[in-house]
């Protein structure tokens, strides 16, 4: 799978929209190509592709994710201090309110068995408009 920020996805489906050739005679009656589809890019070279607003602007990472394991340290539990999993919840005034809180907690970590199966590309150029830019 590939891991991007947004102006990637939108510098991918610019490449795509570069039309080299388009041909009249395969199109039926008065309707026009539609070069611009209702929907982003949600692929690149086949593969699936996560958007996500808090990646690295002008970087695609692709993740093997199959070779990926979780290391598990802690389960998922309740929050525990001193034997108590509810905690009150207190106002805005500083007074407790009718209401009571619990955390879940969970302790892991994420290790990769072929780092090489990934790869990434820095330095895409970020569309105008887009991030500022």
């Amino acid at each position: 799978m590939f891991h991007a920020n947004t102006d990637v996805q939108t510098a991918w489906e610019q490449n795509y929209l570069q039309v080299q050739l388009a041909v009249a005679n395969q199109v039926k009656g008065d309707e026009s190509t539609d070069m611009l589809k209702k929907n982003a890019v949600t692929q690149i070279a086949g593969r699936e592709l996560v958007v996500n607003i808090r990646a690295i602007p002008g970087r695609l990472d692709a993740l093997g994710l199959k070779h990926w394991f979780r290391i598990q340290t802690m389960p998922i539990d309740y929050y525990e201090i001193g034997g108590q999993t509810l905690f009150p919840v207190y106002g805005s005034d500083g007074g407790l309110v009718s209401s009571a809180i619990f955390y879940l907690q969970s302790l892991m970590q994420f290790g990769n068995g072929q780092p090489r199966r990934g790869a990434y590309a820095t330095g895409i150029t970020i569309p105008a408009g887009q991030l500022g830019h």
